[in-house]
């Protein structure tokens, strides 16, 4: 299962959201490593690995509830209007929404958040965590 590359393709694959991030590189300002670039340009998104993840079997099905974070930063203006609307959009398109993952189906798929992202003076950022429940196919 690959939960990282499907939110990716997820994400960078929304017109609308892409519009409302940065590039890096000549792509969406999505990023899915531990680390941002330094020289990333805000707005961006950033998701690495499950907040959490419980197994979730039966007796006949393999399968797992996980929580994944997804951060949207901006600059900060002394408004949060841009970052919370970055994020509302993020939210959107997990929310209620299965995710195509190569070896899983999705059950069930929710959002909680957005909630405030730790960030320094000059950033600011909403988490919103996808919860999912899925089954091996």
């Amino acid at each position: 299962m690959d939960l990282t590359q499907a939110i990716y393709a997820r994400l960078v694959g929304d017109a609308e959201l892409v519009s409302m991030l940065a590039e890096y590189e000549g792509l969406p300002a999505v990023f899915t490593d531990e680390n941002v670039p330094e020289n990333a340009t805000l707005p961006f998104a950033w998701t690495s690995g499950e907040v959490a993840a419980v197994p979730d079997d039966t007796k006949l099905q393999e399968g797992r509830q996980i929580m994944r974070d997804i951060g949207f930063y901006a600059r900060r203006t002394g408004s949060a209007e841009e970052v919370e609307a970055i994020a509302e959009r993020g939210r959107a398109l997990f929310h209620r929404h299965a995710i195509a993952i190569s070896d899983s189906r999705t059950i069930v798929a929710w959002c909680s958040g957005p909630v405030v992202a730790p960030t320094d003076n000059n950033v600011i950022g909403r988490i919103v965590t996808v919860h999912l429940r899925i089954e091996k196919n």
